[in-house]
């Protein structure tokens, strides 16, 4: 049943990719991670992972995605300043899928970094590895593989514990260290027939992969859902860029446009003024041919001076005066009276006249 799920998912999580990855994402969304194994071999064991990207992730796609993982526990951290995701499982029969111990105290560890990079794969998310560290309680660990750098428990900050760390990991790591069995407390396995071993390493390998492929499943479907959340957020940038740079090119059509108008009405007045000059000096220009108007000849140099009027003689009569008015010539009238009527010298001889 276990693995049924696992096969739903996948290819749930393919047809997820395959409907929105290519419409949207043009570019991987870089996805960073870093391992932690700690373990107490034959006892218990845990494996963290941490994932972090350029962008800072909500504490609720956290939660979303470690449901979709069925991580024991999820928390936000811290990753470089930028808000990161932790997932960590419990790691069942005390992690055999990355730990087994030996009949003599022998442990031998082996990540599962390989299947974690292939399973995050795809094209809209390009995952990588930063570290592994293997954190060893109750042990010590004396040989790893390439690049492992190990730290015995007295200089670790674990004072019980070994750690090994590799950085930049491409593939599996792998880690031997011996057992402290008392601190422990290992119970003693019962003796069993050389075939029920193999059985039950058989067993335990067949679990681990299953419980492998199930986590690998969940974290990748998680991942597609961040990388195209990522797309999407993307193609909403672009969308508001291209829409920014067209109402840029309709802003500078219209200052052209305005540009050009104001040059034609310029050069539309222009003309008008000019042709408005050429009347005017039409007007005042004389025909092409007319002969121009003849001016006033000059007096001559020797011409005489005009005469002056003769004066009177000396003996000249003077001018006559006017006649008197004759004696029997009635008066001018006077003006009217107060009383009203009108005035009239009396006639010579009257009695009036005699007064």
């Amino acid at each position: 049943m276990r693995i049924a799920r696992a096969l739903a998912c996948v290819a749930g999580t393919a047809a997820l990719a395959a409907a929105g990855g290519p419409a949207f994402a043009d570019e991987a969304t870089p996805i960073h991670l870093a391992e932690v194994y700690d373990v107490t071999p034959g006892v218990s064991a845990t494996h963290e992972v941490t994932l972090s990207t350029d962008a800072p992730l909500l504490s609720e796609q956290c939660q979303s995605m470690g449901t979709g993982a069925r991580a024991t526990s999820t928390v936000s951290v811290d990753v470089n300043g930028v808000a990161a995701c932790r997932f960590t499982w419990d790691l069942a029969d005390s992690g055999a899928e990355v730990l087994t111990v030996d009949d003599g105290g022998v442990f031998h560890f082996h990540s599962v970094s390989a299947s974690l990079l292939e399973g995050f794969s795809s094209p809209e998310a390009l995952a990588s590895i930063d570290s592994v560290t293997l954190v060893a309680h109750a042990s010590e660990i004396v040989e790893a593989s390439a690049g492992g750098a190990i730290t015995s428990p007295g200089a670790s900050t674990k004072k019980d514990a070994s750690t090994v760390t590799w950085t930049q990991v491409s593939d599996d790591v792998s880690a031997t260290g011996t057992v402290d069995l008392e601190a422990t407390a290992m119970p003693s396995s019962p003796a069993a027939s050389p075939s029920a071993a193999p059985a039950s390493r058989e067993g335990r390998g067949g679990g681990s992969s299953r419980s492998s492929l199930t986590l690998i499943v969940a974290m990748t479907g998680a991942v597609v859902a961040l990388a195209l959340a990522g797309a999407v957020a993307r193609s909403m940038g672009r969308s508001r860029r291209a829409s920014a740079d067209a109402q840029f090119e309709r802003d500078a059509a219209l200052r052209a446009a305005q540009r050009a108008a104001a040059h034609s009405a310029r050069q539309a007045s222009a003309a008008h003024a000019d042709a408005r000059l050429g009347l005017v000096r039409d007007a005042l220009t004389p025909p092409v041919g007319m002969p121009p108007a003849p001016e006033a000849d000059p007096l001559p140099a020797d011409a005489p001076p005009t005469p002056e009027a003769a004066p009177l003689p000396a003996d000249a009569p003077p001018a006559p005066e006017a006649d008197p008015l004759p004696a029997g010539m009635p008066p001018a009238p006077e003006a009217d009276s107060p009383e009203g009527g009108e005035r009239f010298a009396p006639p010579p001889g009257s009695e009036a006249d005699a007064r």
